[in-house]
């Protein structure tokens, strides 16, 4: 039995991984079945379709499954794992925006000297506003998901397990090839993801908040797709403006975007480095008094030195 359980009498890390893991391919199964039957026609006759119904087959099961484990598996409350408006939430967010928007604008920059860059304006037919809201709604829930399967709870207990990093650099491969299915991937692409997937990891770690990624990974697929109009991990977005790199694909990205370059990959590892040493970002009084209250069963190291050297010793 000690096997399975701690001390305390609770799952054991890996076991509480390895039952969310089959809850949540249990729920992406059956959910996906049934969304196919019910809006199949959509997934090829509509731009907002797809992306929707796609973001859908993995929301219902990425809340279904956390809300299992948090009720019948871990029973503690769903804000420890970083969910809840805290007093630093908003700002949380709108940093994470900032430096997705610096990064787009570094990207530009760079891609102008090492190439050359042209950016105009797209046609906008009738009904492009409302499509773009849409779109831009359903890239909000397709982040959301992510950061919860990602940055959630599967990462939170490995973390509880197997040590921070350990944990991060798993969840960051894990995330790097799921995304090599995407259209037009490369492995110079799924390298970047996963420095993507360091580079979110690490910003969670700075606040022990979902809302600081989720700023950073939102920002960074509205920037860069339906504003600038590149691709979105090999996805074409109906976009404002069209931005186009020139150059060779191992620079640029080509049809995969600029997570598929060497652009990217430069602007991936000075935006970690640039997390690792922001200033004022810590660990909210609300977030750092739930983690200790439930120690037995998350990560709590960092948790009494807010500050980037605490990443130090994860």
């Amino acid at each position: 039995m000690s096997i399975l359980f701690n001390d305390s009498g609770d799952f054991r890390s890996v076991c509480r991984f390895s039952i969310y893991i089959a809850v949540f391919t249990l729920f992406l199964f059956a959910n996906g079945a049934l969304l196919s039957v019910m809006f199949g026609s959509l997934l090829e006759n509509s731009e907002v379709g797809f992306l929707g119904i796609n973001a859908l087959g993995l929301l219902i099961p990425t809340v279904a499954t956390l809300l299992f484990m948090i009720r019948f598996v871990d029973r503690m409350p769903l804000q420890t794992f970083g969910t809840c408006l805290h007093e630093k939430w908003g700002r949380d967010l709108i940093l994470g925006l900032l430096i997705s928007s610096i990064m787009l604008l570094s990207l530009n920059l760079l891609g102008t000297v090492v190439s050359s860059i042209n950016i105009e304006l797209t046609d906008h037919p009738d009904g492009f506003w409302v499509n773009l809201v849409l779109i831009i709604a359903i890239l909000a829930i397709s982040a959301a998901n992510e950061e919860l399967v990602f940055r959630g709870y599967p990462l939170q207990v490995l973390m509880a397990g197997i040590g921070a990093w350990p944990a991060i650099i798993f969840m960051s491969l894990l995330f790097g090839l799921l995304h090599h299915l995407n259209p037009g991937a490369t492995w110079l692409g799924t390298a970047n993801t996963f420095l993507a997937g360091i580079l979110l990891s690490v910003a969670y770690m700075r606040t022990r908040s979902l809302w600081f990624p989720y700023g950073i990974h939102i920002g960074w697929n509205l920037f860069i797709g339906p504003i600038s109009g590149y691709a979105v991990s090999g996805i074409q977005i109906s976009s404002i403006w069209k931005t186009e790199l020139f150059g060779a694909d191992w620079l640029t990205g080509g049809i995969y975007g600029p997570e598929g370059g060497l652009l990217g990959t430069t602007i991936m590892a000075i935006t970690i480095v640039g997390v690792f040493v922001v200033k004022h970002v810590e660990i909210s009084p609300t977030l750092r008094n739930l983690l200790l209250d439930h120690s037995s069963k998350v990560y709590t190291k960092d948790v009494c030195d807010s500050n980037p050297d605490a990443l130090n010793a994860v």
